[in-house]
């Protein structure tokens, strides 16, 4: 389980891991990248206020403190906290190949998503820009992810959610490393050209 870090140090810690390229096995994907049959959590039938935490482990997710049902019907905000939470957390019973959802926040603002691999280890974190409109963010990671943290890293950082989706990751399926996928393309292509 992973533990709170300050603010100051983990927003300077989300900004040194925006510096670097996302790691190549995590990356953004559309609503359209989903297999059809993803889990969707719509955050319906919890009265405003109403912690999220628990309330959705049957479907496979189970949030970190600060994210709480909102007044607005099927959405989910981290503005009933007294004390602003950033990162939420959401950790999921089965590793998950990708994750995304529809947000709206304060113009411009950004949201970092961070995923952590079955490991428990951090996979990258993507930022995307939104808006006070809904837009989807979302990420897909070949390695798995276990959890992601919701960073709106700008101030005052408060944001809605909707329809959180994500699909399992098939059984079995063990990721190759590019550099393994390069190195035998490499010695194809050797072996390849000294028959000919």
């Amino acid at each position: 389980m992973l533990h709170a870090i300050p603010r100051p140090v983990q927003t300077g810690a989300l900004f040194l891991l925006l510096s670097a390229n996302a790691a190549a096995d995590l990356f953004p994907i559309n609503p359209g990248d989903f297999s059809g049959n993803e889990t969707v959590i719509t955050f319906s039938g919890l009265p405003a206020g109403t912690p999220v935490a628990g309330n959705y482990i049957g479907q496979g997710a189970f949030f970190g403190f600060g994210l709480f049902a909102a007044n607005e019907t099927d959405t989910a905000t981290n503005t009933f906290s007294v004390f602003l939470t950033n990162p939420i957390t959401v950790e999921f019973l089965d590793t998950i190949a990708r994750v995304g959802f529809d947000v709206t926040a304060g113009d411009g603002d950004l949201m970092v998503l961070t995923a952590v691999d079955t490991n428990g280890d951090l996979a990258g974190s993507i930022p995307f820009i939104i808006g006070s409109s809904y837009s989807f963010v979302g990420i897909e990671s070949d390695l798995g992810i276990s959890q992601v943290w919701i960073d709106d890293a700008s101030f005052p950082g408060t944001f809605s959610i909707q329809n959180l989706r994500f699909d399992s990751r098939p059984e079995g399926v063990v990721p190759e490393p590019w550099s393994v996928i390069l190195t035998g393309t490499v010695a194809l292509i050797v072996v390849w050209r000294r028959r000919g």
